[in-house]
């Protein structure tokens, strides 16, 4: 006969809209009314509780690397090692940031939604249990009802946040670093990839830069080409301008010498018509 804790992990295992229905089935089908009663006093999950009871059921490496950094946070924050704190902690929040987009996915697939509000509460547990080793374990066991948040002054009441107590610690073997860990590898990755990525675009705009001096050059040469085909023309347009200015004084000129002549011609014509 099954136990409570199987039935828990069932219905907490399926989609958020089904747990009513699911629970009284399972209470109906317990075969003994103590079990049945628990099974009854089973409560329904709120959206973020449920997100993060998934992600411990079908991202299970993803909350185990989620425990592991706050490990590691906490141990680098015991050896007051700074740099290697602010290390971690830039990869916790990349972490979570992933985890947020897991369980968005994960209500998704399931029929619901992840809103704001509980992608806030999500955000808020997966950080206690980075914290807290017993929030740690809570997470992981999936069977959560409500999200919380830890105290940095006491450990994480887990009271009324649990349908059923973790039955006990994961074991949890911690080694002995003898070299980079994965994450730090993965961050020195990154480290080398975005140094790559800045290099070829500093040659990128090395070779801008040296075809743009190239054109600059050019048009430096060619406006002092017109530049001095400039000076040639304005040259060229003083020496039009005086021509036409004693052009213009040559044809007032002559026309004062032909108005002069037609007066004189005028003067024999009528002497003539005189004499005649």
């Amino acid at each position: 006969m099954a136990d409570l804790r199987s039935i828990a992990q069932e219905l907490y295992g399926r989609p958020l809209s089904e747990f009513i229905a699911a629970r009284k089935e399972a209470a109906a089908g317990a075969g003994d009314k103590e079990l049945a009663k628990q099974v009854k006093a089973l409560r329904k999950p709120s959206a973020a509780a449920w997100a993060v009871n998934a992600l411990a059921r079908d991202r299970a490496e993803l909350v185990e690397e989620v425990v592991e950094l706050g490990e590691q946070l906490r141990d680098a924050q015991s050896d007051s090692d700074g740099s290697r704190t602010r290390l971690l902690d830039r990869a916790r929040r990349d972490l979570t940031r992933q985890a947020i987009d897991e369980a968005t996915e994960l209500a998704r697939t399931s029929g619901g939604t992840l809103s704001a509000q509980a992608a806030a509460g999500v955000e808020e547990t997966l950080r206690a249990a980075m914290t807290d080793p017993d929030a740690a374990n809570a997470v992981q066991d999936g069977l959560l009802v409500n999200t919380f948040a830890a105290s940095p002054f006491e450990p994480v009441d887990l009271t009324d946040v649990v349908a059923i107590p973790p039955e006990g610690a994961r074991p949890r073997t911690r080694k002995v670093k003898q070299g980079p860990t994965q994450l730090e590898r993965k961050r020195r990755e990154a480290a080398e990839a975005a140094v790559e990525k800045a290099r070829r675009k500093a040659r990128t705009a090395t070779e801008e830069l040296e075809s743009l001096v190239d054109e600059r050059e050019e048009l430096q040469d060619e406006l002092a080409e017109l530049r001095k085909r400039a000076k040639a023309i304005d040259r060229e347009i003083g020496e039009t301008e005086r021509a036409l200015d004693q052009a213009d004084k040559a044809a007032d000129r002559a026309e004062e010498a032909e108005r002069e002549a037609q007066r004189v011609l005028e003067d024999a014509e009528a002497e003539l018509d005189r004499l005649g």
